[in-house]
């Protein structure tokens, strides 16, 4: 299952290694090509290098010479549109302390290709991430936390030794040369303008998620020159006390569940009381723990899991971040009641594959630097159920206990005041909420949005984190604002967004085919209904993770080709030509052979002009023939290209 999980849940993961700072400064930002760092998606023209930027600056944003400087690991993909606007989007990613270069090959597709079509999109690893020199990555508390996944002592017993682990860390940054108080929002914010600088653009625009509206907010504050439009997507305002209000957050996107399930005919009878049984399993887990074995989707090692009320809480929380989870969860909490863990344990390996992708010692030098010493508001409109504030509180990133530890020691000194303070602008502004989010709640959205004379708010239903990214309706509004962001965005689809819970309410062993449609592949036809869309033209059965369907058109490849691209990079054998199939408007020639784990796979290719159309059949050797007649051969029957 490792690159099924790796392309479906799009998880970063890189190992970063410091190399010593330089000690003088330069007058100007520099960049400097270099060979891209990462694996670069297939057709797509990208440009990489290193930003040289300033370890520090002056409160004038003057480079302080015994600083020294830092390199920034950036790339650039063009627009192939002769007729592209001159203003590029540039991407901020959240955590703090996110490596956004190393897994683009997996997400940039589905995620931010639609931008291609009128600009270029530009990504970096922020100073302290990733590729980024130096990087402030800790391995050994990512080792620690998947070795402690058994621990049989409640989480808050735990915590001391995760601090433990991250003050091993770093003292060892430190004897690397790490200076902490040089990582920092107020620096990333000049760091983003030093390379709109080197790069030579008047212009750009801001797409911030997560975190990165706060280093987009920043940006506006400090140094708004060159700066077109901004989008806010999952926005937190930066006067609110983020660890005084994150428990009522959760909370309040659990009610939010709960509430839509009983709303819905289909999810109440399926799962009524769904609250409930929430937390009666969370007390049953903590009274009769559950030894589990997990699968990193990444390194494919297999880990030792024992589900707690706090694992079943963490699981439920990392997965309302996820649009495309939302609508399992209600089945994942009831299964889990009745002691069955397949469907939870397959998300958890994505759950450990996501804290890879983080440098959290830049996570916390930054939450030191700006946001834990200065208190500020709480939002609290929900009221914590107490057991999930215990939870919240035994989260090393998210627990005022140990970020006060882990702040006395860690060095990253203290922000201005105005770190605290709202920002306010008259540049125009896209604000996009996720009804769902756990973390960057609505009403966080709502008062980001009252700052903004010049912003628009859009709120998603039944949407998690990262809504730009989340669904086709918006990304249409976000690539509106950007060609007019003096004009408010036609939003008429909104109204279209509809959460549909999934409810196994079949026969075992039943399978139903309904219209599908994919708008990224612009291909139509059947599908089973209860088959997930996880992405990237991938499709899962609920009920059985080990039956996937994959149907992906490539642009520019032949069968030979395709068969090559197909085997290196999954890893699948694909075999000799078995035969073809007619269908109504594809002619396929069939290919047997076996995907990773000895799954049973076959292949469909469909060559066209200017690419090739194929469907991938896997699943265990023992249900391939019922399946190949039940699912694949309709599916190849009624695929069509989109009207």
């Amino acid at each position: 299952m490792k690159n099924l999980l790796r392309t479906l849940m799009l998880i970063v993961v890189a190992v970063s290694a410091l190399s010593a700072v330089p000690i003088v400064a330069q007058e100007a930002p520099i960049f400097t090509p270099a060979t891209c760092m990462f694996e670069i998606p297939p057709e797509r023209t990208v440009e990489c290098g290193y930003l040289t930027v300033p370890g520090a600056r002056d409160v004038s944003g003057n480079a302080i010479p015994e600083a020294g400087m830092m390199r920034l690991a950036v790339a650039i993909f063009r627009s192939e549109n002769p007729n592209h606007a001159a203003d590029p989007v540039v991407y901020l990613d959240g955590g703090p302390g996110a490596d956004t270069l190393e897994m683009l090959s997996l997400s940039f597709e589905q995620n931010f290709s639609p931008f291609l079509e009128d600009r270029d999109v530009i990504f970096f690893d922020q100073r302290g991430t990733g590729f980024s020199e130096p990087a402030l990555a800790c391995q050994n508390f990512s080792d620690w936390s998947n070795r402690s996944l058994a621990d049989t002592r409640p989480r808050a017993e735990v915590l001391p030794s995760a601090i433990n682990q991250l003050r091993d860390c770093r003292g060892r940054l430190q004897l690397s040369g790490v200076d902490f108080s040089q990582f920092n929002t107020r620096e990333s914010a000049q760091d983003l303008d030093d390379l709109r600088t080197a790069l030579g653009y008047d212009e750009w625009n801001l797409l911030g998620i997560s975190y990165g509206t706060r280093l987009a907010q920043t940006a506006l504050r400090d140094t708004p020159q060159g700066i077109r439009s901004v989008i806010l997507d999952s926005a937190y305002p930066l006067e609110i006390d983020l660890f005084g209000s994150s428990p009522s957050s959760v909370q309040g996107a659990l009610n939010t569940l709960f509430d839509l399930c009983a709303a819905d005919p289909i999810c109440s009878a399926a799962y009524p009381d769904l609250g409930y049984y929430f937390w009666d399993t969370v007390y049953w887990l903590d009274e009769s723990p559950v030894l589990e074995r997990i699968t990193h989707p990444l390194t494919e090692q297999v880990f030792n899991v024992l589900y707690t009320g706090d694992t079943l809480i963490n699981l439920i929380f990392q997965s309302l971040y996820s649009t495309e989870l939302i609508p399992l969860l209600p089945a994942v909490i009831t299964e889990v009641s009745f002691g069955e863990f397949g469907t939870a344990n397959l998300i958890y390996g994505g759950v450990l594959a996501s804290g890879d992708g983080i440098s959290i010692g830049q996570t916390i030098a930054v939450q030191c630097h700006d946001e834990f010493g200065f208190g500020g508001e709480i939002f609290a409109p929900a009221e914590v159920e107490p057991r999930l504030q215990e939870f919240m509180e035994a989260t090393v990133t998210l627990s005022p206990v140990a970020m006060t530890a882990l702040c006395e020691f860690w060095g990253a000194g203290a922000g201005e005041t105005n770190e605290n303070q709202p920002v306010t602008s008259t540049t125009p502004t896209l604000i996009l909420s996720g009804q769902l989010d756990p973390i960057t709640p609505p009403h966080f959205n709502e008062r980001v949005a009252s700052n903004y004379a010049n912003g628009y708010l859009y709120e998603f239903q039944g949407v998690g984190h990262g809504v730009s990214v989340s669904n086709e309706c918006a990304m249409s509004i976000t690539r509106a604002f950007l060609s007019d962001p003096s004009h408010q965005p036609d939003s008429t689809c909104i109204s279209d967004v509809q959460l549909t819970f999934y409810a196994n309410t079949r026969e075992p062993g039943e399978i139903v085919l309904a219209p599908f449609e994919d708008p990224f592949y612009d291909l139509e036809g059947v599908m089973p209904d209860d088959w997930y869309d996880w992405g990237n033209g991938w499709y899962i059965a609920y009920d059985d993770p080990t039956r996937i369907l994959v149907i992906q058109g490539i642009a520019g490849f032949q069968s030979d080709a395709l068969i090559t691209l197909l085997e290196g990079e999954l890893g699948w054998d694909i075999g000799t030509s078995i035969g073809t199939f007619q269908g109504q408007t594809f002619f396929y020639t069939l290919y047997d052979g076996r995907a990773e784990d000895g799954l049973k796979l076959t292949v469909a290719i469909a060559e066209g002009v200017t690419g090739s159309w194929y469907v991938a059949l896997i699943s265990s050797s023992e249900d391939h023939y019922e399946l190949t007649e039940s699912v694949l051969e309709p599916v190849l029957d009624a695929l069509r290209p989109g009207d």
